[in-house]
């Protein structure tokens, strides 16, 4: 693992030893049992006592969660058909207690699971194996709404909270799962793994939502006081009668990753979580706003839309101002600050709010400025690559959009970069274009000899530029 010490290899005493041969024996007779049972296709109780010994001792044995996965389809089919046990032992055991349920069966899964991942909590196939767990307890789950549903439907009596069994526990399950998650991230605030689960767990909460309101609003069962335990009403009506706000859903992401952010400004996991609810918040807008009518309301509503959006990313603005104040190489901030600036370009419509991007803009393209010629005056350009890079790559871009708007905020960068940058000041130009063509050229310098590995990416960039201005 990263930041991991290695351990030194101590000797072993002969019982050691002897121990480590005895244990090494016992797991190559269980990968073999397992691989055989995989070859012939026998899948019995049996396969998943061998599958589970073979996980607890090697935890990122892939073969044996393929095996066990069929191997607990096999039992479950075998279980709800009423076939007989296939050795006089499991015929015993079933006679003597009754057969575990599905939803039993994949509780009891989940803890083996869990003992698994505190062995190795970066294990790909454990977690691949949990996120199977869930979806079998998901599907589970929508068929007890999808009976119930029916069931309403011909005027049942309204059950009670047992009779969607499946479905509570799913959302148990889940609100446990995030809260472990963001333990794990209060331990390691970066860990990657952590941060991927987490959003598959968050995905799941919010198909959970859309199945009790797919379902349980159709049913007795709403009303019944299941909805409390189950379902979010304060989210459910915000959906519904704030169609130009943030969902709760994307009001509690921007929280937490604030809270991350503030933390650790270095943090790319938190940055990326941020972008996906302020993207998934313009879509729906968007989505929203396609199929309305062009009343006065519905642009009303667009207005709204557009000021809670422009609010959010001054917020985001000025965390990236302090970012790359605090460490002017770290990329995290340099990678979520085009993703800011492109959305402010894709949400304009009228002229008012497109000098508003403009003007947010500008804040950040300024202290980005501001930071160069701060690096040029210590004189550090050696150590300081990335305000060159940002710089330079906005350049371009906005250089190779049409119209008079990307040409003047190109004019616009240039401008305050020769009046605010000592090197740039000291000398004198004839032209925009001469004056344009030194600031490519100062940045293409300050690139290649603080980051020369990249020389040629930056000698493309200027050859882009030059070609452009020529």
């Amino acid at each position: 693992m990263h930041d991991q010490k290695k351990k030194e290899k101590k000797a072993l005493t002969p019982e050691e030893k002897a121990a480590a041969a005895a244990e090494h024996e016992r797991v190559g007779v269980l990968y073999k049992a397992v691989l055989h049972t995989s070859k012939v296709h026998d899948y019995s109780m049996k396969t998943l006592d061998d599958t589970e010994s073979l996980l607890l001792a090697v935890p990122d044995a892939y073969s044996a969660y393929n095996c066990r996965r069929r191997a607990l389809e096999t039992v479950w089919k075998a279980a709800e058909s009423g076939a007989v046990a296939a050795t006089a032992a499991e015929a015993k055991n079933a006679a003597a207690a009754p057969p575990m349920t599905r939803q039993e069966w994949l509780q009891k899964e989940l803890k083996l699971n869990s003992k698994v991942l505190l062995m190795n909590y970066k294990n790909y196939n454990a977690f691949v194996h949990r996120h199977w767990v869930f979806d079998q307890t998901e599907a589970l789950a929508k068929a007890e709404l999808v009976q119930l549903g029916s069931r309403g439907g011909d005027g049942a009596t309204a059950p009670n909270d047992g009779a969607a069994p499946s479905f509570i526990l799913l959302q148990s399950l889940l609100q446990k799962e995030r809260a472990q998650c963001e333990q794990l991230l209060q331990m390691d605030e970066r860990n990657f793994h952590a941060w991927n689960y987490r959003r598959w767990v968050v995905a799941k909460e919010c198909r959970a939502s859309a199945l009790a309101r797919a379902y349980l609003h159709a049913s007795p069962l709403s009303s019944e006081g299941m909805q409390p335990a189950t379902v979010d009403a304060g989210a459910v009506a915000t959906e519904e009668s704030s169609p130009d706000a943030f969902t709760a859903d994307e009001a509690a992401e921007l929280a937490y990753t604030t809270q991350k952010i503030k933390n650790n400004f270095s943090n790319y996991s938190a940055w990326h979580q941020r972008s996906l609810a302020l993207k998934s918040a313009a879509a729906r807008w968007r989505e929203q706003l396609a199929g309305a009518d062009n009343s006065s309301s519905t642009e009303r509503t667009r207005k709204e839309c557009h000021k809670a959006l422009l609010t959010q990313l001054r917020e985001d603005v000025g965390f990236l101002e302090h970012a790359i104040y605090c460490d002017p190489n770290d990329q995290s901030a340099w990678f979520y600050a085009p993703f800011v600036l492109q959305l402010l370009r894709d949400n304009q419509q009228t002229a008012e709010e497109a000098a508003e991007a403009v003007a947010l803009t500008d804040v950040f393209v300024n202290a980005v400025i501001e930071l160069i010629a701060e690096v040029d005056r210590v004189g550090t350009d050696d150590e300081c690559y990335m305000p060159n890079y940002f710089l330079l790559d906005q350049l371009l871009g906005l250089q190779a959009a049409l119209g008079e708007d990307g040409k003047a905020a190109v004019a616009r960068y240039t401008d305050a970069l020769c009046q605010k940058v000592p090197t740039l000041a000291a000398a004198a130009t004839d032209s925009e274009a001469d004056k344009t063509g030194r600031c490519f050229r100062f940045l293409h310098d300050r690139l290649c000899k603080a980051d020369v590995l990249r020389k040629g990416l930056y000698d493309d960039m200027l050859k882009r530029a030059t070609r452009s201005t020529a």
